[in-house]
């Protein structure tokens, strides 16, 4: 079934206040991203840039950036940082696969592996070029993929493991859980999702879902790259995300 232009999907219901919580070890990416992206690489555009993680520290490093989400929760929490910050940019909400916004980027770019959203190649395809379209003649796109290796060597059906964990100073609690199912023919994760907040140890809300996503191999992806126009490719090994073991890094130019 395909999402409708607003639809949240994964990114939705209370837990979308914990996000950063959940991701507060994690900076990597955004060290990557700052000190790859500097003022001259503007304007930038972030997709797929949640709750502004990376977007509000290229802000705050002086480079000019956007950002687009399908998540208006997500979005919302953004604004409060801009807010906050006292820093300004242009968000939108729109679907990476058909988004359209009157405006060329020199640089665009999809962190934490969120490009593995679109969960078929067809809209994979899709999502590339509305990319290479709003991009600057001469600009790049750079973008982080993972393979869940050791996930997949160890999958057992109907096994839940215990994911992130957040604890707040008020004493409130966090807890992830999930299930994953891999489909080795069509380079498929499907995961349910149970997100369980604590108060005082009593279990207060409970919140369900499931995320699909899709990994590449590094030459399919180079070609999806090539096949929606980019050229001179190149392609790095680093870790990223503690939860992706190593990432592979494309950087695509127009």
């Amino acid at each position: 079934m395909e999402k409708n232009e607003k639809d949240p999907g994964h990114y939705a219901g209370f837990w979308i206040d914990w996000y950063d919580d959940l991701l507060a070890g994690e900076k990597k990416d955004i060290e990557f991203y700052t000190n790859i992206i500097k003022p001259e690489n503007a304007p930038v555009l972030e997709v797929a840039c949640g709750t502004g993680r990376v977007l509000t520290s290229l802000l705050k490093s002086g480079v000019a950036c956007d950002g687009l989400d399908i998540s208006g929760p997500m979005l919302d929490i953004c604004r409060q940082k801009f807010k906050k910050e006292q820093i300004k940019s242009d968000l939108f909400q729109q679907d990476v696969s058909i988004f359209d916004i009157n405006k060329k980027y020199k640089t665009i770019f999809i962190s934490g592996g969120s490009f593995q959203m679109l969960s078929t190649t067809e809209l994979a395809i899709k999502a590339l070029g509305r990319i290479y379209h709003h991009l600057q003649k001469g600009g790049s796109f750079i973008c982080d993929l993972w393979i869940p290796w050791d996930e997949i060597i160890d999958a057992r059906p109907n096994v839940w493991k215990t994911g992130r964990v957040a604890t707040r100073p008020n004493g409130e609690k966090l807890v992830v859980t999930y299930s994953k199912v891999f489909d080795l023919k069509n380079q498929q994760q499907n995961a349910i999702f149970k997100y369980e907040l604590y108060k005082d140890n009593n279990l207060e809300k409970t919140h369900i879902d499931e995320i699909k996503l899709k990994w590449f191999g590094v030459e399919e992806f180079k070609y999806l790259l090539e096949k929606a126009g980019f050229s001179n490719v190149s392609v790095e090994e680093r870790p990223m995300m503690s939860s992706h073991g190593i990432s592979t890094v494309y950087i695509a130019g127009k």
